[in-house]
């Protein structure tokens, strides 16, 4: 039974503890190691790509086996991809992290743009208590990127597209129009509202207040795009 695999590199996660994370139905986290980056390709990447990727603290990793009972070949590789992707998905919700935009499948290198969150995302690591919630954040994307739902699968996209696109105020207006295809307001006033009732009122707008010597630890928000998965608006 053959196997697909794919992977790519992501900055900034907790590399503490096992060398393997699993994260259920394939998906894992590993240590980059001398066989993922025999996947690098200097007629694709530059040397400075090459070498970024090798300090990658984490390896987000899918195996699925490409051939299944009851499944077509070509719908067992879709499906493992859908799952890779909602997984990497799931990491941006909880808190967006920086990744620097090749996916290896088998010999194939798929080149996208890198996500490259904001300041006040980059100011703490992944750790591990956020690894923990990704499981479970898998489980409901999953359910958003196959259903049918289209605004709730837009509002995915355009996270993903915001952390890709390098202008941050073209950046910020496709979040504000994700954040619009999940609250549906219609007005500026109650855009606001839904926005604040979302995030709720201990989270803290500007995190650097908070970063002298002896304060209180950062705080990360309740991400407004969690609403999509609990179908709140």
């Amino acid at each position: 039974m053959s196997t697909d695999t794919i992977h790519t590199a992501l900055m900034d996660v907790a590399d503490e503890g096992e060398h393997t994370i699993a994260l259920g139905d394939g998906l894992s986290l590993v240590r980059p190691n001398d066989q993922l980056l025999s996947h690098r390709w200097d007629w694709a990447q530059g040397k400075g790509e090459m070498d970024e990727e090798a300090t990658a603290s984490r390896t987000y990793f899918a195996n699925t086996s490409s051939t299944s009972l009851g499944k077509t070949y070509a719908q067992r590789r879709n499906g493992g991809a859908n799952r890779f992707y909602a997984g990497l998905m799931a990491f941006q919700v909880i808190k967006p992290i920086r990744t620097l935009g090749f996916i290896y499948r088998r010999q194939q290198i798929e080149r996208r743009p890198p996500m490259q969150p904001g300041r006040w995302a980059m100011a703490n690591k992944f750790d591990a208590g956020m690894l923990a919630q990704v499981p479970a954040m898998i489980q409901r994307i999953q359910p958003v990127m196959d259903g049918s739902n289209v605004e709730h699968k837009n509002a995915l996209t355009l996270l993903q597209l915001g952390l890709e696109h390098f202008h941050p105020y073209i950046a910020g207006l496709l979040w504000v129009t994700g954040l619009e295809a999940i609250f549906d307001s219609g007005g500026r006033e109650e855009f606001k509202k839904k926005l604040c009732d979302c995030l709720g009122s201990q989270t803290m707008a500007f995190s650097n207040w908070h970063s002298e010597p002896g304060a209180p630890p950062i705080q990360w928000m309740n991400s407004p795009f969690l609403s999509i998965c609990s179908g709140t608006s």
